[in-house]
C-alpha cells in the first residue's frame, strides 16, 4: 500500500546507478509510522518536566530539579537561606576538601615531632609561635567548615549531604574534641604571649597545659578517611605497594623519635639525683647533642646494637624492657612486611622478567654478539612496555558484589566521557541522565587488540562502532572493481580520541575496508541491536536517532555515488550540522518536517533544543561532556 511504499522509500536511498544502496535498520527505520507531532510534543513535554525553569537542553535548568543519586540535594520549597547555605555543602572526597585536610595532616605531623621535643625544654622562637597561631586558626576554620562536609552512612552507603544530618553526625563525634582542643590551643597561645609577665606559678600551669596539648595527636585518626581517598586515586598497583612502604618507614621513624623523647622524659622525671641524665651528665650538654643520645639510644632497642648509654634506677629498667619486649614485635613485623612488598613488586613484573630472562638464555647459548644482545633487550622491553592489556569489566570480579547504584555511577564515569566525544550521544546523555546511565551499563563492551590484530574485514557484515581509547589502527578502504578488491582507494589513521564505523549502527552495512592494529590498542564498542533498545524506553530520543539516522543515509548515498563510502568518521562540523537538524526536526504523518513556531503562543516546552551553552561548543572543540561536570 501507500504507506508500505512510503517506508520503504525512507528506508532506501539511491539506486544501483548512482551508488550502493543504503538501507536503513529496522530499529530506526520503524519508528518513522509512529513519530507524529503529537507524540512527539507529549514526549518532549515529558522530558521538560524533568527540568523546569527553563529550556530543555540548559544545563542548569536540567540540574535545578535533580537530585543526586547518592545522597544528593533537592533545594526545591527551601528558603533563600537554605538554599545559599546547601550551595557551601562539600562532598567529603571533593578535591577541595582532601586538600584542605592534607594540610591538617602536615600540622598533625608537625605536632607529632614538635610536642614531644618540649620535654627537652626548648625555647620558643618565631617560627614555631607562628606555626602555633597557623595551627590554632587552621582547627578553629575546620569547626565550621565540618558543618558543611557531606559523610558516609553506614547502612545505606550514601553520601549524606543534608545539613541538619551533617551537624547531628559531627555534634556526637568529634565536635566535643574538636572544641576542647581548640580552646586548649587558643589559652596556650595567649599564655606563650603573655610569659614575659606572668609569675611563676602561671608558667607552671601553662607547662602543665603544653603537655595537655598532646591531645592534638589524637586528630591523626581524622585524615584516615582522606588517606584511603588518596589510595583509591592511584592506579598504579606498584605505587601504592611503594606508598605502603614509605608509610611504614615513617612510622618506624616516628616511633623512634617519641620513644626518644621518653626515655629523656624519664631520665630527667623528678628530683632524684640516681638517674641516667646525671649520671652521663647530659644536663651540661646542649639540646640537640640530648636529642641524639636519646635517640641513638631508641635506635638501639630495635637493633642487635648497643651504646654507652643504660638504664641506672628501677623505673628506668622498666622503662627499658617494656621497649625491648615492644621491639621485638615491632622489629619482626617490620621486616616482614619490607619483605612482602618488595615480593610484590617483583611478582608485578614477573611475567616480563621471565621472557626477559629466556631470551638471555637463548641469545647466550647461541653465541649472540653483545651489540645485537643489547638491541634484542632493548627492542623486546620496548614491546612488553606497550602490550599491556588494559584490566576490562569482565576481568574484575569483585564489580558484582558492588551495590548496584555504585556499579552504575562507576560504569558512568567510566563510559560517559568516551560515548559523549560524538555529539549526539553527548546530547542524548545531557537531554536524558537515564539514557545515559543504560548506554554506559548495557551497550558498552570492551576490546583489546594486539599489534597485527584485526578488528573487521573487507566486505564483512557490520553492527557496531568503534571508539579507540589508546593505540592506533590503520584503516584500508578497499572498493569492488571488476568482481575483485584493490587496496588502492584510500588510507586511513585512527588515533586515541577518534571512532570509526558508525554507519552500523544505523544502517544494514558491509565495511567497505579493513582495520589492523598498528599499535597495542583499548576500543570500547557499541552494538547497533542494544544501542537501539535503549532509546525504546525513551520515545522521543528515539526519534531525535531516527532523525539523525535519516541525515545520515542521505551522506552515505552522496559518498557511495562519489565512490568514497568510507568507515572512517565524518568532520565534526558535518556530525554537528546532523545533529542539529535532527533536533530541530519533528515527523508529520510520516514526513519529517521543520517545526515553524514563529506564529504558535510561548509555552514552557515545546521541542527539543540542542544546548547553545558550555556543552555544544565543547563539542565543537571535540572535549567530552564528563569535562564539563
Amino acid at each position: 500500500d501507500d504507506s508500505d511504499a512510503e517506508h520503504d522509500s525512507d528506508a532506501e536511498f539511491g539506486s544501483e546507478d548512482e551508488g550502493a544502496t543504503i538501507e536503513m535498520l529496522e530499529s530506526w527505520a520503524g519508528q518513522k509510522r509512529t513519530l507524529h507531532l503529537n507524540n512527539v510534543a507529549k514526549n518532549v513535554a515529558r522530558l521538560g518536566q524533568r527540568s523546569p525553569g527553563g529550556p530543555l537542553g540548559s544545563r542548569s535548568s536540567l540540574r535545578a530539579g535533580m537530585t543526586t543519586e547518592l545522597g544528593g540535594i533537592s533545594t526545591d520549597g527551601q528558603s533563600a537561606l537554605s538554599k545559599f547555605l546547601h550551595s557551601f555543602v562539600t562532598k567529603p572526597t571533593c578535591t577541595k576538601r582532601v586538600g584542605w585536610e592534607l594540610f591538617g595532616l602536615v600540622l598533625i605531623i608537625y605536632d607529632l615531632i614538635w610536642l614531644p621535643v618540649q620535654v627537652f625544654d626548648p625555647e620558643g622562637s618565631d617560627f614555631t609561635n607562628t606555626l602555633a597561631v597557623i595551627s590554632s586558626v587552621y582547627w578553629t576554620a575546620d569547626i565550621p567548615y565540618c558543618f558543611f562536609v557531606g559523610f558516609m552512612t553506614r547502612q545505606e552507603k550514601v553520601v549524606e549531604m543534608r545539613l541538619g544530618p551533617i551537624a547531628r553526625n559531627y555534634i556526637k563525634t568529634w565536635f566535643p574534641f574538636d572544641l576542647l582542643v581548640v580552646l586548649i590551643d587558643w589559652i596556650l597561645n595567649i599564655m606563650d604571649v603573655n610569659a614575659g609577665s606572668t609569675g611563676v606559678s602561671y608558667l607552671r600551669l601553662g607547662k602543665i597545659f603544653r603537655f595537655v596539648r598532646l591531645l592534638r595527636v589524637l586528630r591523626l585518626f581524622k585524615p584516615k578517611q582522606v588517606l584511603s581517598e588518596l589510595l583509591k586515586r592511584m592506579q598504579s598497583e606498584a605505587s601504592m605497594i611503594v606508598i605502603g612502604i614509605v608509610q611504614l618507614l615513617g612510622f618506624i621513624l616516628l616511633a623512634l623519635h617519641i620513644v626518644a623523647c621518653a626515655w629523656f622524659y624519664v631520665g630527667s622525671y623528678g628530683d632524684r639525683p640516681d638517674n641516667w641524665v646525671s649520671h652521663f651528665h647530659l644536663k651540661s650538654k646542649n639540646i640537640i647533642y640530648q636529642y641524639t643520645t636519646c635517640l641513638h639510644w631508641s635506635i638501639t632497642q630495635l637493633t642487635p646494637a648497643g651504646m654507652e648509654v643504660y638504664p641506672v634506677n628501677e623505673v628506668e629498667r622498666v622503662f627499658n624492657i617494656l621497649i625491648i619486649i615492644g621491639s621485638l614485635v615491632t622489629f619482626s613485623s617490620f621486616v616482614s612486611t619490607i619483605t612482602n612488598g618488595l615480593n610484590q613488586l617483583r611478582n608485578l613484573n614477573g611475567e616480563q622478567n621471565e621472557l626477559l630472562a629466556t631470551m638471555r638464555k637463548y641469545c647466550s647459548e647461541n653465541r649472540i654478539p653483545t651489540p645485537l644482545l643489547a638491541q634484542v633487550n632493548s627492542s623486546l622491553q620496548d614491546v612488553l612496555a606497550h602490550s599491556r592489556r588494559r584490566l576490562h569489566a569482565k576481568d574484575v570480579k569483585a564489580l558484582a558484589l558492588l551495590p548496584t547504584t555504585v556499579r552504575v555511577e562507576l560504569y558512568q564515569i567510566v563510559y560517559s566521557p568516551v560515548l559523549a566525544r560524538h555529539p549526539l550521544f553527548g546530547v542524548l546523555q545531557d537531554q536524558n541522565q537515564n539514557c545515559g546511565m543504560r548506554l554506559c551499563v548495557d551497550a558498552t563492551e570492551d576490546i583489546s587488540l594486539p599489534i597485527g590484530g584485526e578488528l573487521f574485514a573487507s566486505g564483512q557484515e557490520g553492527s557496531k562502532i568503534y571508539y579507540i581509547l589508546s593505540g592506533t589502527v590503520k584503516y584500508i578502504n578497499q572498493m569492488a572493481q571488476g568482481g575483485c578488491l584493490k587496496p588502492s582507494v584510500g588510507l586511513g589513521s585512527c588515533q586515541a580520541g577518534d571512532w570509526i564505523s558508525e554507519p552500523a549502527l544505523w544502517v544494514k552495512w558491509r565495511h567497505p575496508g579493513s582495520l589492523n592494529v598498528a599499535t597495542q590498542s583499548e576500543i570500547v564498542a557499541l552494538e547497533s541491536a542494544k544501542v537501539s533498545a535503549v532509546l525504546l524506553r525513551e520515545p522521543s530520543l528515539m526519534g531525535v536517532a531516527y532523525k539523525y539516522a535519516r541525515s545520515l543515509v542521505k551522506h552515505l548515498q552522496v559518498q557511495s555515488a562519489r565512490g568514497t563510502l568510507t568507515d572512517l568518521q565524518p568532520p565534526i562540523e558535518t556530525l554537528l550540522a546532523m545533529v542539529e537538524e535532527a533536533m530541530s526536526m519533528e515527523s508529520v504523518d510520516g514526513k519529517c518536517i521543520r517545526r515553524d513556531t514563529s506564529d504558535l503562543p510561548p509555552a514552557p516546552v515545546t521541542e527539543f533544543k540542542i544546548p547553545r551553552g558550555s556543552l555544544f561548543k565543547s563539542l565543537r572543540r571535540g572535549t567530552s561532556q564528563q569535562s564539563l561536570v
